[in-house]
């Protein structure tokens, strides 16, 4: 089943419903425990622990500079050695790590994500899309 976060910490399961909702995710929670033959939470979510993330924000001026730092983004996007997804934003999938760009829905900033079970790798992905995205100022 898909499932969506945020870096708030909001996390949604879309066949589901398209909003949060605490008691459905508690329940689905607990669910996994069930499955879990007994095993302690800490055990359960052990596999998904050492992941590290990192989240920059690049501000912008106007309309103008978002779409030409985007336009940057989309262009490093399509350099890239990795599987890209334009599915929100524009993101690439390396296999041991992913990094996504995009516009914020509510601020005039860009957001970079980025993942990996390596904290340095995650740090260079992020860094390396800034300096992409800032350069389309």
């Amino acid at each position: 089943m898909p499932i969506a976060g945020e870096g708030n910490g909001g996390v949604f399961f879309p066949s589901y419903r398209l909003s949060r909702d605490g008691a459905y995710i508690g329940a689905r929670f607990l669910e996994l425990l069930a499955a879990a033959d007994g095993d302690p939470a800490s055990e359960v979510i052990a596999p998904y622990a050492d992941y590290h993330f990192v989240r920059v924000n690049v501000e912008y001026e106007d309309g103008d500079e978002r779409d030409d730092m985007l336009a940057a983004a989309r262009a490093y996007v399509e350099t890239a050695d990795a599987e890209p997804n334009t599915t929100d934003g524009y993101r690439l999938d390396y296999g041991d790590a992913w990094v996504l760009v995009r516009p914020s829905g509510t601020e005039p900033k860009i957001r970079i994500y980025a993942e990996s079970a390596d904290a340095d790798r995650a740090e260079r992905l992020a860094t390396d899309m800034r300096v992409a995205v800032e350069s389309g100022r």
